[in-house]
């Protein structure tokens, strides 16, 4: 599969950074026929298999214990430095959203909205197991030729180059809203909506699905503010030749959490 992380020197919140609606009368704050724009940014907190496995330290921390173990002492150096420099990895995410919603009815909405969110996890823990299946920086008595520079990188050197920061690629979608508004008053409008999306990380087909539930609160007849807390999951969808087993697959990549202000 391909790798949609790059090593980088950077639940959810987001702030909507501009709000209006056309056609809005005072009672009710939503109705047929009213138009609403939603523009804001926001940050979430990521999870899912993707996530999970940037997050996970299990082949560093083998790699280590086998620099340890060495008979060479700056290897051991470099067990140390290891072990001494691990940490908890963390997820975060940052998101952007530009939508549009209109009242089909006093109840249903129905909206269309650019979506692109990136994730990253800090710090990324890279071994050298998972990058070759073996030692490769410990000198020849471990690798071969092939797999070994010519000479080993000093401690500073290896762990610069063995732990970051790493970042997604964006996620860009084009999600289709459904929205349902059943306590409105003049001046609040809370709703449920869900949310379908296709898009692309990088020249790969990604599959959104979201639910998010909020409120708006009319500042006037054309300025809300709102808040909202929702939940996406994007898929990579992979076609037969990028697939591993040879066949088209929808492989689960990342969710998101967020709470919305704007």
């Amino acid at each position: 599969m391909k790798c949609y992380f790059k090593m980088m020197g950077t639940a959810a919140l987001a702030f909507s950074v501009f709000a209006t609606a056309t056609g809005l009368a005072a009672e009710p704050a939503f109705k047929q026929g009213d138009i609403f724009l939603d523009l804001g940014i926001g940050a979430g907190k990521p999870g899912g298999a993707a996530i999970n496995a940037a997050k996970d330290t299990t082949f560093y921390q083998l790699e280590a214990i086998f620099n340890l173990s060495s008979s060479l002492a700056d290897r051991r150096t470099l067990g140390l430095a290891q072990l001494a420099g691990l940490k908890s990895p963390t997820a975060s995410s940052v998101s952007g959203r530009l939508g549009f919603e209109d009242g089909v009815n006093d109840i249903f909405g129905f909206g269309v909205s650019l979506n692109s969110a990136k994730a990253k996890v800090n710090p990324v823990f890279v071994s050298n197991f998972e990058s070759f299946g073996i030692l490769s920086f410990l000198g020849t008595t471990f690798c071969s030729a092939l797999t070994c520079p010519s000479q080993a990188p000093s401690v500073f050197e290896y762990l610069s180059l063995n732990s970051g920061p790493a970042e997604t690629k964006a996620f860009n979608t084009l999600d289709f809203d459904f929205s349902f508004h059943v306590f409105t008053t003049d001046v609040y409008d809370p709703y449920i909506r869900i949310t379908v999306g296709l898009g692309k990380i990088d020249d790969t087909n990604l599959a959104k699905a979201g639910l998010a539930f909020g409120t708006r609160y009319m500042v006037s007849d054309s300025v809300y503010v709102m808040g909202e807390i929702s939940g996406s999951a994007y898929s990579i969808v992979l076609s037969a030749s990028e697939s591993a087993s040879g066949s088209s697959e929808t492989v689960d990549a990342i969710t998101n959490n967020e709470l919305r202000l704007g």
